[in-house]
């Protein structure tokens, strides 16, 4: 009974792993073992026997060959795919539109005609190197001051009066400032490295209307209440 346990163990572990690694698995165990069968090796490895025969004679796996019926050639994906991670690293992740229009100007500088609807999504399956996400509004003056650079001095300056004047951690308070902008907040889909964890940032412009929610909190951690500004209206009350 335990030896029946161990064996179906053994291959639900072997299901797990990938199927084009199992393959190459039991195409070394029959240069490690001449003796061993194709048919015996693929079915220790959960694998098709004429998929083993046709590696033994030197076919390449599909996931490593370009595809056939792809519009663009190798090298045009991988400069793309070398592009979008540009892009993403600088903070500037394309829209699916937008790497549809990239394929397009490939195609145009060698008189080619246009990619498919559904193009860009099956490219971004294709890839490993890439994924799609849903972006995070953020505002564009909050982007440019994310820079350690710019933020740095600040930081300095705040120190030297603290020291210059003795001023205590429970005397000072931060108050933070941020705003839900009305009819804004659609999150687009773009796509980056796969390697990539934290969230995709878009940006907006700012011209919205907006409410302002006002939070402060104590250096030492004491919170207080928050505020939230709508709109101001006039009123007359004559």
């Amino acid at each position: 009974m335990s030896r029946l346990s161990s064996t179906m163990a053994q291959q639900h572990n072997d299901s797990l792993v990938p199927y084009e690694e199992r393959v190459e698995a039991a195409v070394q165990a029959i240069k490690q073992d001449p003796t061993l069968s194709q048919r015996r090796a693929a079915a220790m490895n959960e694998v098709s026997e004429s998929t083993v025969r046709a590696r033994q004679r030197g076919r390449t796996a599909r996931r490593d060959t370009h595809p056939n019926s792809s519009n663009l050639k190798k090298s045009e994906e991988e400069s793309l795919i070398q592009y979008i991670k540009k892009l993403g690293a600088r903070g500037f992740a394309p829209t699916l539109t937008y790497v549809g229009d990239m394929a397009n100007q490939l195609l145009a500088a060698r008189g080619e005609g246009y990619v498919g609807e559904k193009w860009v999504r099956n490219f971004v399956r294709r890839k490993t190197e890439l994924k799609s996400q849903l972006t995070r509004q953020r505002d564009r003056q909050r982007v440019l001051c994310s820079d350690p650079g710019l933020i740095t001095p600040w930081f300095e300056l705040v120190q030297n009066v603290k020291a210059k004047y003795g001023i205590l951690d429970e005397d000072i308070y931060n108050f933070d400032e941020t705003g839900f902008a009305l009819g804004v907040g659609n999150r687009v889909k773009v796509v980056t490295a796969s390697e990539r964890r934290t969230e995709a940032i878009g940006l907006q412009q700012g011209d919205r209307e907006w409410v302002t929610l006002i939070a402060g909190i104590n250096a030492m951690g004491w919170a207080i209440a928050p505020y939230f500004i709508f709109k101001a209206k006039n009123h007359d009350a004559s």
